[in-house]
């Protein structure tokens, strides 16, 4: 897990004091990389690769980035992430030969992997999180990618609308971007901006700035230096083979716990949910899983949740750390949200994540969340009425009448003003147009489909990333394996009026048989209606969507002064609260870019 930060510009003044500027780009990745940061420069001075290392799997100096391939010392890797299928892709591609391989340094076998095959020949075999540059001195390109899961982030800066633009950059953090150009501000997209307080998203291939965009996952983009174009192309993954016995509790253990990779302490999230329970039951016994974190709030003493994650510890014989959660807390980091989020994410429960984060920070460097089991394995109960209304009648429409139905599931996240249609539109060309998705017959399984491919791409996992980064712990989330993935796909395409996770369900009771289950699903919950009842957190809100009115087009404003109306009440509705939260990380956000 780290943070890297690359530019290219063939105009760059000879003088240009690089060791300034890396001081600068250091200091906004430093968090993602506290272990050991490094710049280089390629391409006569034009082209500039930082990166800030958090050590994982290698904790030796080989592993030290940027790192070049000894047969192609001008070329040169800066890498983000964990690569689990180490010896898989030793074997496949004949890397033992290569004596620069360290069989247990995911970075030098990433970087043999770029010396010797064209990317586009071995991306699809990665099976992890991963995030990378790549400078290919033989064909002067700059390579980056990051895999279908977008685990870890990666933003890039170019103005394709001017002709005689020649640069780039590319970086995991949109706060490099200034620091490396301080004299340029960060300006809102008005028309992305407006998407995201309308529907929650922005689109796919985008950021809600001016000219800064979110690499879409699962594609190898080239930027080729001698005629300073950019170009995309979607790389298909290989899927890993899965035992017709899948169901059994021992093959899915195996199967997760080569997500156990690395040489630090190892923790894991344990809210007491099914999707967390069920990874500390499979991989806590034998693994060297140290300690369980569980959240304690004031309502979360009364919940099932918080009961089970304290006999699950106990059975396991595992440390079980509980955590204090208490609102003067809460308000310290949504003050702070802007430089633990980087970009405006709706999830409140970002803030009860920094809270294990802080404290966990000082006994374990990676941490195991249950991520993905909703949307893998259909878990959300929001797919309850679609499953009612349209799960029978959905295998026998054609493709355009399943689509509208997707379109309208999408559309649920949103507020429109006016006319449905138009609003139905909307999110048709911005977000289910440019999503990799194909229906099929099961109408479960697609929207869950549509729930990995963009509310966990949104929502969920930069939430998670940001908000363990900020305490420089490696977030990690084993049903996001490529076997995982496949057997969720599998049992959801063979059962699809079976939602609320029956697969994981069945595996729990079989590893752990006094779990309860409970109907009320908190997890770590932001609890927002007993923050708001602090008159500081209330002012912090009210304070952002007052601000918010001067960011946004004159079509927005109405829209944010209900939501400032909403919030005058003695009671505002728990959505009136998310729409300030999501208020207050854009204004956060764009002051935090902004600041002198």
């Amino acid at each position: 897990m780290c943070g890297f930060f690359s530019a290219y510009d063939p105009e760059m003044p000879s003088g240009f004091d690089y060791r300034q500027i890396s001081t600068r780009v250091s200091k906004a990745l430093l968090r993602r990389g506290p272990d050991f940061q490094a710049y280089s420069l390629f391409n006569n001075k034009k082209i500039f690769f930082l990166h800030t290392r958090l050590s994982i799997q290698d904790l030796s100096s080989e592993s030290n980035q940027p790192i070049s391939h000894p047969r192609s010392k001008n070329s040169s890797l800066i890498y983000n992430g964990e690569i689990y299928n180490n010896f898989e892709l030793v074997s496949s591609f004949s890397l033992d030969s290569d004596p620069f391989v360290n069989i247990y340094s995911d970075t030098t076998i990433l970087s043999s992997l770029l010396h010797n095959y064209n990317p586009k020949s071995f991306l699809g075999n990665l099976d992890g999180m991963i995030s990378f540059c790549y400078y290919d001195s033989k064909h002067d390109k700059i390579y980056f990618y990051r895999d279908h899961t977008a685990q870890k982030p990666l933003f890039y800066k170019y103005d394709s609308s001017v002709a005689s633009n020649k640069k780039i950059q590319i970086s995991s953090s949109i706060s490099a971007f200034r620091a490396f150009s301080p004299s340029e501000p960060i300006e809102h997209d008005q028309y992305q901006l407006s998407l995201f307080l309308q529907t929650q998203y922005y689109s796919p291939d985008k950021s809600i700035y001016k000219n800064i965009f979110s690499a879409k996952p699962g594609y190898l983009y080239t930027y080729d230096c001698s005629n300073s174009t950019l170009s995309c192309q979607y790389i298909e993954e290989k899927m890993v083979a899965v035992s017709p016995h899948y169901q059994s509790g021992e093959l899915f253990q195996e199967y997760l716990s080569k997500a156990l990779v690395g040489s630090r302490d190892l923790g894991i999230l344990l809210s007491g949910g099914i999707d967390s329970s069920l990874i500390t039951a499979l991989l806590a016994p034998n693994s060297p899983i140290s300690c369980a974190y569980t959240l304690q709030s004031p309502s979360s003493e009364s919940s099932n949740e918080f009961t089970n994650s304290i006999k699950l510890a106990k059975t396991l014989n595992i440390r079980h750390e509980i955590i204090p959660y208490d609102n003067d807390t809460a308000l310290d980091i949504a003050i702070n949200i802007a430089e633990i989020v980087d970009h405006p994410n709706c999830d409140p429960s970002i803030i009860p994540s920094t809270v294990v984060g802080l404290y966990a920070k000082s006994k374990s460097t990676i941490l195991l969340t249950g991520d993905g089991g909703d949307e893998f394995f259909g878990g959300y109960t929001r797919y309850q009425y679609f499953i009612r209304r349209f799960g029978r009648l959905y295998p026998f429409l054609p493709t355009s009448l399943k689509e509208l139905v997707l379109y309208y599931y999408l559309s649920s996240f949103g507020q429109y003003f006016g006319r449905i249609k138009s609003f139905v539109k909307l999110v048709k060309d911005n977000f289910f147009n440019k999503l990799d998705l194909c229906v099929s017959g099961s109408l479960l399984l697609d929207i869950s489909t549509v729930d990995s491919l963009l509310y966990m791409r949104q929502h969920t996992l930069p939430k998670i990333d940001r908000a363990l980064m900020y305490s420089s712990i490696e977030g990690r989330a084993p049903f996001l394996l490529k076997s995982s993935r496949h057997i969720g796909k599998k049992y959801l395409e063979s059962h699809p009026f079976t939602y609320n996770k029956p697969y994981l369900r069945k595996l729990l009771n079989s590893q752990y048989p006094d779990y309860i289950y409970s109907d009320v699903k908190r997890g770590f919950t932001a609890d927002l209606p007993s923050l708001y009842s602090s008159p500081a957190f209330c002012h912090l809100m009210s304070t952002a969507c007052s601000l918010a009115v001067d960011l946004v087009d004159s079509d927005m404003r109405p829209n944010i002064v209900r939501t400032c109306k909403s919030l005058s009440s003695s009671d505002p509705s728990p959505s009136a609260l998310r729409r300030a939260w999501q208020l207050h990380t854009v204004v956060s956000c764009y002051q935090y870019h902004n600041a002198s």
